[in-house]
């Protein structure tokens, strides 16, 4: 039977690659609260100026940096997402993050 999704990839492995990616969304939004935020270190001096620059109040300052935290997680998981797709396809495989992301195989 033909793959629904992809030619180059199991569904299987794609349903897989999208569920890893929505729980790496649904993680991002819920790790990040006012609390998590204060016990971060975070860069007041930046803020400070974001804040004035801007004509931020303190919460609405605190917002945008769980927000700003939240898409740069989101960013990482969207890369890993690439990673595993591509990872899946026959003749490539997933490398180990400090050498390598993704490598060719050599199928002899």
């Amino acid at each position: 039977m033909p793959n629904q999704y992809l030619n180059y990839i199991s569904d299987e492995h794609f349903l897989n690659c999208i569920k890893n990616l929505h729980s790496a969304y649904t993680n991002a939004k819920s790790k990040f609260t006012k609390k998590k935020f204060y016990s971060n270190k975070v860069d007041t001096l930046k803020l400070t100026f974001d804040a004035k620059f801007n004509q931020l109040s303190e919460d609405q300052l605190i917002v945008f940096e769980i927000q700003r935290q939240i898409d740069k997680s989101i960013n990482n998981a969207i890369g890993t997402f690439h990673e595993e797709i591509l990872g899946g396809i026959d003749g490539y495989e997933i490398g180990n993050r400090s050498i390598y992301d993704i490598k060719a195989v050599d199928i002899s």
